[in-house]
């Protein structure tokens, strides 16, 4: 919201208070000092040059390859790979790498709703997934911690107890939810978003679901970048309408070229973020 009235306020003073000041008081309108500047004529006549038809012909193909780059941009990242290799923090990334053979962990989050049964089979489905490479459920630990108990009663005072420790509050909410542990392999924020859909399209009743910082991160950054390139389409056509009023205006009939002329720089840009 602020960020919007910031460039609401700056909008407002670049377009309309300083050419109002500059009208009321014409002394303003010299910003430079002549005495220290120096010659653009050079500049002038570069950008006076006409191009070749030959050459205007060939700059469009840089909007065929903008579509391409946008087709194909790698809209993700790896936080755990964006310091170089001789960083503590990315030695001790791939320390913990190479000892545990995880990066991060997300929470998978069972409704209690569910029976014993399903929740085995998603479990049994995401382990499948490359990208987790361990699960670690309310019912496995207990399996760990019970390993050696072979009486079945004294099996079920174990669990009982097991149920009421802290330790338990690890895996079980008060109303019954399970939380399981997902290690995973790498931070990537595309292989975790598609974890992510993976996970919605095992329980699209929503009763499991998964979370955690590295998935809040993850959606952050596929929101973000969906976000930037909604404003950047949508700020184009608020340029292609002003540059159509201004032409009808002026009575400017080949208004098309003012178009395309003025999105051949963007087209660039995304052709040189692409590269």
């Amino acid at each position: 919201c602020w960020a919007a009235i910031g460039a609401l306020s700056e909008w407002v003073t670049v377009f309309l208070l300083i050419p109002a000041f500059m009208n009321t008081f014409p002394s303003w309108r010299r910003w430079v000092n002549l005495k220290k500047s120096f010659s653009i004529s050079r500049t002038k006549k570069a950008t006076n040059k006409k191009p070749s038809l030959i050459f205007s012909k060939l700059a469009l193909l840089v909007f065929i390859l903008s579509f391409f780059s946008i087709k194909n941009f790698r809209l993700s990242q790896t936080p755990s790979e964006m310091f170089p290799k001789n960083h503590p923090y990315q030695q001790m990334i791939d320390y913990v790498r190479s000892n545990r053979g995880w990066e991060t962990e997300a929470s998978l989050f069972l409704s209690y709703e569910l029976s014993s049964s399903n929740k085995q089979k998603i479990e049994d489905q995401l382990s499948e997934n490359l990208i987790v490479r361990k699960i670690e459920s309310h019912e496995k630990a207990f399996d760990f911690v019970a390993r050696d108990i072979k009486d079945p009663m004294a099996k079920n005072l174990v669990l009982n107890e097991f149920n009421h420790s802290n330790f338990s509050k690890r895996y079980l909410s008060d109303v019954g939810d399970e939380r399981a542990i997902l290690y995973l392999s790498t931070t990537n924020t595309e292989k975790i978003n598609n974890l992510h859909l993976k996970v919605s399209s095992l329980c699209p009743t929503r009763l499991c679901w998964i979370g955690g910082e590295i998935v809040a991160f993850a959606d952050f950054s596929k929101s973000l970048i969906k976000t930037l390139f909604n404003s950047f389409f949508i700020s184009l056509i608020l340029v292609a309408i002003v540059i159509l009023y201004l032409a009808w205006a002026s009575k400017i009939q080949n208004y098309f070229a003012l178009i395309i002329s003025s999105f051949w720089g963007p087209a660039v840009i995304l052709c040189l973020i692409y590269a």
